[in-house]
């Protein structure tokens, strides 16, 4: 396999690692789904139909010659689509920093030779903003450093006097600018679930920030195979086991997140119109 080749293979390979590739629709028919064992970190050779095999893409240095007094070295190609495919190339050999250990998101700063230093990379250098705007990295990829460029953007206060009066677990609306503003936020505002259904907000944990945003999700007043009591608004008829119990053939079904209960078909019902 040549250079280009090479590069080719990397910018369709996937980089999952113990997960199953997605299908690939090809002129010779559809991918197989396919767990490798093996992380590839060059990215893995795709076959004759275009599909992505558990074979390693070799280390670009591997058969790279370099002349006396330099070292190869390998870099990424920047494109706009990840993943972004490695090259290698020839540079003055680099001297061995022992550096304290930095949490660097874009890097280390490298010097004229290529040769990586002790300083974290700062993209927000020169970057031409206003005193009421800061400087913020904008990455276009998710992978290594394609597509990153500064950006200028309104500062934002920290906090408004209002949020100090106000309980919002899922934050703040923000306005045009990505600021905050004093209107919580709602998920579920503007979904509409079918009948039968509310929404509910899914809150997921995790131990890594950032979590993923609260999202929206429709689920069932009545547990699965059971029916939902409607008034004649088709609103959902609620009850409690003592003071307002449900029909003859409806049990009082409550839902924690919505702190009440609904009438639902008696599941003894629902198996005697089974039969």
């Amino acid at each position: 396999m040549n250079a280009v080749t090479g590069l080719i293979v990397w910018l369709i390979a996937s980089f999952a690692i113990g997960s199953e590739a997605h299908e690939v629709s090809t002129e010779a028919g559809v991918c197989k789904r396919e767990v490798c064992e093996v992380y590839c970190p060059y990215g893995n050779v795709i076959d004759s139909n275009g599909c992505r095999t558990c074979e390693c893409i070799a280390n670009p240095c591997t058969n790279h010659t370099c002349p006396s007094g330099q070292e190869c070295k390998i870099v990424p190609v920047l494109c706009k689509k990840a993943p972004c495919p490695f090259t290698a190339t020839c540079g003055p050999e680099c001297p061995l920093y022992k550096c304290v250990a930095k949490d660097c998101p874009y890097g280390y700063e490298v010097d004229e030779n290529g040769c990586k230093g002790c300083d974290c990379k700062d993209y927000t250098k020169g970057c031409p903003c206003t005193e009421d705007q800061i400087c913020i990295v904008e990455k276009l990829c998710p992978f290594g450093e394609c597509g990153i460029k500064p950006k200028c953007v309104k500062k934002c206060p920290l906090s408004l006097p209002c949020h100090s009066l106000m309980d919002c677990p899922y934050g703040f609306e923000l306005d045009r600018d990505n600021c905050q503003t004093c209107a919580c936020k709602n998920p579920c505002a503007g979904v509409i679930c079918p009948r039968a259904k509310y929404c509910a907000v899914i809150v997921l944990n995790c131990l890594v920030a950032p979590c993923p945003a609260p999202y929206p999700e429709c689920q069932s007043y009545c547990p699965e195979n059971s029916q939902l009591l409607s008034n004649l608004r088709n609103e959902p008829v609620t009850c409690t086991a003592d003071l307002e119990p449900c029909p003859k053939g409806y049990d009082c079904h409550y839902v924690a997140r919505l702190r009440s209960s609904f009438c639902c078909k008696s599941s003894d019902v629902n198996q005697e119109q089974d039969n």
